[in-house]
């Protein structure tokens, strides 16, 4: 499927994107801190919808901090992370994006960033990338390899049942996406072990994920920084596995059906998870796993 991903919307939100962000780390996975209206004070851009995020951006709701600490939801922009640039002019500052779409061409311009709320967006269409034009690429190079902001990307953690902030070097959107799956099999234990799931919305263009599966719980004792969360659909089980920072290396026993990355990675985890390796989609979950979580295969149907 075709994503077409063009958009200048910048506009309104929710009572919801106030300043629930904050403590919300499974529905606020990635943000951007920076001074995005040049006023000296570091805001903060939070990815309001998972699922807005494709390969051409997402939806971003910007907060402005004031003097005394305080956020205020200012507006909704749509961007790509990977191209943002703050351009200071006198005591004014531009807000500068670049919307693309899958074909090698797309719109960049700037918002004005008024006190109130942001202008119109002021763009023309440029042809970038290998397939795009000379002057298209210079002109994206020129505005966003020159900001006169610097960018801190973040994502939220669940730590002992709070949100945590964690700085990351790259962000591209299959990590975001890891990160929120991450958060969400988190949230589940132990609160809907042995339940039937509702899923979770990550791609518009795809139903609920992980719906109507049944969460087991998570498997105890497999080392250092290793986690384990069983599911189970038509009376087969998987494992999304992952080892933190700093963690135990995990051997992997062997299964017919090769692991996945959620990554998507090249790299060979047939054998061994490490740490970085980002989430393995594991098909043979051991009877030792199970046995871990108290719940026996085939007999995990919903309790309401």
């Amino acid at each position: 499927m075709n994503v077409v991903c063009l958009s200048s919307h910048a506009g309104l939100f929710s009572k919801a994107d106030h300043n629930s962000w904050m403590d919300d780390a499974v529905k606020y996975p990635f943000r951007i801190r920076g001074d995005f209206n040049a006023d000296g004070i570091e805001d903060v851009a939070v990815l309001s919808d998972i699922s807005s995020l494709n390969e051409c951006g997402g939806t971003f709701v910007m907060h402005l901090k004031d003097k005394n600490g305080h956020y205020r939801p200012y507006s909704r922009f749509f961007f790509n992370p990977k191209a943002i640039a703050v351009e200071k002019y006198g005591s004014t500052a531009n807000f500068w994006v670049y919307q693309a779409t899958p074909y090698g061409f797309g719109r960049i311009g700037y918002y004005e960033m008024n006190k109130d709320d942001p202008s119109e967006f002021h763009r023309i269409e440029i042809h970038p990338c290998e397939d795009g034009t000379i002057i298209g690429q210079a002109i994206y190079d020129a505005v966003f390899k020159n900001s006169d902001v610097q960018f801190v990307f973040e994502v939220s953690e669940i730590v002992d049942n709070l949100t945590r902030w964690r700085k990351i070097e790259e962000h591209s959107r299959y990590i975001i996406h890891e990160n929120f799956i991450k958060n969400y099999l988190k949230s589940l234990y132990p609160d809907y072990q042995g339940k039937t799931l509702p899923g979770i919305t990550v791609s518009r263009d795809a139903g609920p994920y992980l719906e109507d599966y049944t969460f087991l719980g998570k498997a105890m004792g497999c080392g250092e920084g290793v986690n384990i969360y069983l599911l189970e659909s038509d009376r087969r089980q998987i494992a999304f596995i992952w080892v933190d920072e700093g963690g135990d290396h995990f051997q992997l026993p062997y299964c017919e059906e090769k692991p996945i990355s959620y990554q998507r990675t090249s790299k060979d985890i047939t054998k061994e998870i490490q740490p970085g390796d980002g989430i393995v989609i594991f098909h043979c979950p051991q009877q030792s796993w199970l046995d871990s979580v108290h719940v026996s295969p085939g007999e995990s149907d919903a309790q309401e």
